[in-house]
């Protein structure tokens, strides 16, 4: 297969798009590495007023868009799952500026 049938195949990304809280908690994963959530939630409270309802569907998108993944460990609880970045994360937290104002869309 040359590289221009391979080129042609490609599906187009998928935009992400992430609010606040999901980038602080991606910041997160890169500074400390996988965390649990609970962790994730303490980090960006003390940041940011949130709700745990609201970080809740902050990982739940962000783990559906694969830019998070759960480290699968038996007989955990929902607080104790720990996360960490995918690939897909590592190249977006390229271009989430340290200082957040707004939410953004990426095309990756």
């Amino acid at each position: 297969m040359d590289w221009l049938s391979r080129f042609l195949r490609r599906t187009p990304p998928t935009p992400v798009e992430l609010d606040l809280h999901q980038q602080w908690a991606l910041l997160t994963l890169a500074r400390f590495g996988p965390r649990t959530f609970n962790q994730l939630y303490e980090e960006v409270r003390i940041i940011r007023p949130t709700t745990q309802a609201e970080m809740v569907n902050a990982v739940l998108k962000l783990e559906t868009a694969a830019v998070i993944e759960r480290i699968e460990e038996p007989g955990t609880s929902q607080p104790q799952r720990r996360y960490a970045l995918t690939r897909r994360g590592r190249r977006i937290l390229r271009y989430v500026p340290r200082e957040l104002r707004s939410a953004m869309e990426f095309y990756i």
